[in-house]
Protein backbone atom coordinates (compact mmCIF):
# COMPACT_ATOMS: atom_id res chain seq x y z
CA UNK A 1 0.00 0.00 0.00
CA UNK A 2 1.44 3.38 -1.00
CA UNK A 3 2.29 5.99 1.66
CA UNK A 4 -0.53 8.28 0.48
CA UNK A 5 -3.00 5.43 0.89
CA UNK A 6 -1.62 4.65 4.36
CA UNK A 7 -2.24 8.27 5.35
CA UNK A 8 -5.81 8.06 4.02
CA UNK A 9 -6.42 4.75 5.80
CA UNK A 10 -5.18 6.17 9.11
CA UNK A 11 -7.29 9.29 8.64
CA UNK A 12 -10.44 7.30 7.84
CA UNK A 13 -9.95 4.92 10.77
CA UNK A 14 -9.21 7.79 13.15
CA UNK A 15 -12.36 9.58 12.01
CA UNK A 16 -14.48 6.44 12.36
CA UNK A 17 -13.11 5.45 15.75
CA UNK A 18 -13.46 8.91 17.29
CA UNK A 19 -16.60 10.25 15.61
CA UNK A 20 -18.83 7.34 14.59
CA UNK A 21 -20.94 6.68 17.68
CA UNK A 22 -22.40 3.55 16.09
CA UNK A 23 -19.00 1.90 16.65
CA UNK A 24 -19.38 2.21 20.43
CA UNK A 25 -21.37 0.15 22.89
CA UNK A 26 -23.45 1.74 25.65
CA UNK A 27 -20.35 1.40 27.85
CA UNK A 28 -18.28 3.27 25.23
CA UNK A 29 -16.40 0.10 24.23
CA UNK A 30 -15.13 0.15 20.66
CA UNK A 31 -16.60 -2.57 18.44
CA UNK A 32 -15.06 -2.91 15.01
CA UNK A 33 -16.72 -5.19 12.50
CA UNK A 34 -15.12 -6.39 9.26
CA UNK A 35 -17.67 -4.28 7.37
CA UNK A 36 -16.45 -1.12 9.16
CA UNK A 37 -12.84 -1.93 8.28
CA UNK A 38 -13.82 -2.61 4.66
CA UNK A 39 -15.71 0.70 4.53
CA UNK A 40 -12.68 2.63 5.83
CA UNK A 41 -10.44 0.94 3.28
CA UNK A 42 -12.86 1.73 0.44
CA UNK A 43 -13.10 5.37 1.59
CA UNK A 44 -9.30 5.44 1.44
CA UNK A 45 -9.33 4.59 -2.25
CA UNK A 46 -8.46 0.89 -2.08
CA UNK A 47 -10.15 -1.35 -4.60
CA UNK A 48 -12.11 -4.35 -3.35
CA UNK A 49 -9.23 -6.61 -4.36
CA UNK A 50 -6.63 -4.43 -2.58
CA UNK A 51 -8.76 -4.32 0.56
CA UNK A 52 -9.26 -8.09 0.48
CA UNK A 53 -5.50 -8.66 0.13
CA UNK A 54 -4.74 -6.23 2.97
CA UNK A 55 -7.36 -7.81 5.24
CA UNK A 56 -5.92 -11.28 4.53
CA UNK A 57 -2.41 -10.09 5.39
CA UNK A 58 -3.29 -9.22 9.00
CA UNK A 59 -3.32 -12.87 10.01
CA UNK A 60 0.10 -13.68 8.55
CA UNK A 61 3.08 -14.52 10.74
CA UNK A 62 5.00 -11.50 9.40
CA UNK A 63 2.29 -9.05 10.45
CA UNK A 64 1.81 -10.72 13.83
CA UNK A 65 5.57 -10.64 14.48
CA UNK A 66 5.73 -6.96 13.50
CA UNK A 67 2.86 -6.21 15.89
CA UNK A 68 4.65 -8.02 18.72
CA UNK A 69 7.90 -6.15 18.01
CA UNK A 70 6.13 -2.78 17.79
CA UNK A 71 4.24 -3.47 21.03
CA UNK A 72 7.47 -4.40 22.80
CA UNK A 73 9.13 -1.20 21.55
CA UNK A 74 6.12 0.89 22.58
CA UNK A 75 6.24 -0.51 26.11
CA UNK A 76 9.98 0.14 26.27
CA UNK A 77 9.33 3.79 25.35
CA UNK A 78 6.56 4.18 27.92
CA UNK A 79 3.50 4.22 25.65
CA UNK A 80 0.34 3.94 27.71
CA UNK A 81 -2.45 4.63 25.22
CA UNK A 82 -3.40 5.35 21.67
CA UNK A 83 -2.61 7.40 19.77
CA UNK A 84 0.94 7.91 20.98
CA UNK A 85 3.76 9.45 18.98
CA UNK A 86 7.52 9.16 19.44
CA UNK A 87 8.89 12.54 18.36
CA UNK A 88 12.48 12.93 17.16
CA UNK A 89 14.17 15.90 15.58
CA UNK A 90 12.44 18.71 17.41
CA UNK A 91 13.95 22.15 17.88
CA UNK A 92 15.44 23.12 21.24
CA UNK A 93 14.31 22.68 23.97
CA UNK A 94 12.72 19.56 22.43
CA UNK A 95 15.82 18.18 20.70
CA UNK A 96 15.77 14.93 22.68
CA UNK A 97 13.23 12.30 21.53
CA UNK A 98 10.04 12.24 23.61
CA UNK A 99 6.61 10.65 23.81
CA UNK A 100 3.37 12.52 23.05
CA UNK A 101 -0.06 11.10 23.82
CA UNK A 102 -3.35 12.16 22.27
CA UNK A 103 -4.82 13.17 18.93
CA UNK A 104 -5.37 16.67 20.31
CA UNK A 105 -1.60 17.26 20.21
CA UNK A 106 -1.04 17.47 16.44
CA UNK A 107 -0.73 21.26 16.44
CA UNK A 108 1.84 21.14 19.25
CA UNK A 109 3.80 18.40 17.49
CA UNK A 110 3.89 20.47 14.29
CA UNK A 111 5.11 23.53 16.23
CA UNK A 112 7.87 21.54 17.96
CA UNK A 113 9.01 20.11 14.62
CA UNK A 114 8.90 23.54 12.97
CA UNK A 115 6.11 22.52 10.59
CA UNK A 116 3.12 24.53 9.49
CA UNK A 117 -0.22 23.35 10.87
Amino acid sequence: VSPSRVEAIISNFTHAIHLDKSLRSEDNELKLEKSTIASCLAASGLSGEEAKKLMASVSTAAVKNALKANTKEALKRGVFGSPSFWIEGGAKPHAEPFLVFGSDRFEQIAHILGLEW
